[in-house]
């Protein structure tokens, strides 16, 4: 994402809501402002949906939002220029990545008070779907992810990755050979992999998130910057900053099968169900939502001030998005129209609420 100033002082989270995949009736009409702090950043979801997690960068704190009254309901310190955010999957542990502190804050979601910090260079974090392992790519120039143990958190190991790691995915399923002779080996049923998007070397790093082993480089486009997984394990995106563009890869054969162009990509994330990709546009501020399916655009959403990362409630009806104004709840995504953007659109799906900004 390029930055501008407004980015640096950006207090606010915007709330869309969404017609949930493979329906045809739109949720009810609801627009909420939610400040924030300076400079949000990342984004999280509890895994109950209750609550919203948002990273401010030049507060160094996390906000705390109630998704029922879509306020903020604690402010949390945590180390200096906070960023990637992680949840553990049973939500009793929220993880910070602080970018200029190098260090890492545990958050405990019953008090919200910081309960552990791990020295590490980190900027995007992500936890193991048993929740015994933390990962962080680092941005020290050692082009690696560091693992941690959950319930002792010292350093596990160690994975050598491509120049540049700035985001990191993991995937329930992963189907690469390799991986699938481990899992016959083991009698496994499912191996879930980590997803390394890799700036300098325009790599995507794919990790056997059992043994914590690289199994292979996957050549993407200039230059990636984010990288999102489907819920089923088939196929992964990588955002790619220099051209624009959204690649989907095929995970069992490693193969490029669509492109997709979004101006100035900021975020991007998959529903749980798989069936929508949601990316930020920056050039015509908006959030755009693709079909998994035919990977074409099928709706986009003004975000006014600006539009950055990206998260999805677990049930699918709501994506929560960064950004420098307001915080809101787009309406029903009801009425049909065409759309003159920048990029292949099948139709637009326009709110009817309105918009109320800080």
């Amino acid at each position: 994402m390029k930055y501008t100033v407004g980015h640096l002082v950006a207090r606010v989270l915007v709330i869309l809501g969404v017609t949930l995949a493979g329906t045809t009736t739109a949720q009810s009409a609801m627009v909420a402002t939610v400040p924030v702090g300076a400079s949000p950043s990342g984004v999280a979801v509890s895994p109950d949906g209750t609550r919203v997690y948002v990273t401010n960068f030049f507060s160094d704190t996390v906000s705390v939002i109630d998704t029922s009254t879509n306020r903020v309901t604690s402010t949390v310190r945590v180390g200096p220029g906070p960023t990637g955010i992680a949840v553990h999957p049973d939500g009793t542990r929220l993880y910070v990545a602080n970018l200029v502190g190098e260090t890492i804050s545990v958050i405990d979601t019953a008090t919200y008070r910081v309960i552990t910090t791990l020295n590490a260079p980190a900027a995007a974090i992500a936890v193991h779907p048993d929740g015994t392992r933390l990962y962080a790519t680092t941005r020290d120039g050692t082009n690696s992810v560091l693992v941690f143990d959950t319930a002792t958190s010292l350093r596990a190991a160690t994975i050598p990755v491509g120049a540049a790691p700035v985001d990191l995915a993991i995937s329930p399923d992963c189907p690469l050979a390799e991986a699938l002779r481990f899992r016959a080996e083991r009698r496994i049923f499912r191996i879930p992999c980590i997803y390394v998007a890799n700036t300098f070397s325009s790599t995507l790093t794919i990790i056997n998130a059992d043994t914590d082993l690289a199994l292979t480089d996957i050549a993407v486009p200039c230059c990636p910057i984010g990288v999102a997984a489907h819920p089923s394990g088939s196929a992964v995106y990588v955002l790619n900053a220099l051209n624009d563009t959204i690649s989907a890869i095929d995970t069992a054969s490693g193969q490029m099968f669509a492109v997709v162009f979004v101006g100035d990509p900021g975020g991007m994330a998959v529903s749980p169900n798989g069936a929508r990709i949601y990316a930020t546009d920056g050039v015509n501020s908006s959030l755009l939502a693709l079909d998994a399916d035919t990977n074409r655009v099928i709706a986009a959403v003004p975000v006014p001030g600006g539009a950055g990362r990206v998260a999805v409630s677990p049930d699918g009806t709501h994506v929560y998005v960064v950004n420098q104004r307001g915080a809101l709840r787009v309406s029903e995504w009801v009425k049909i129209s065409p759309y003159g953007g920048n990029y292949p659109l099948l139709e637009l799906r326009q709110h009817t609420g309105e918009y109320l900004q800080a």
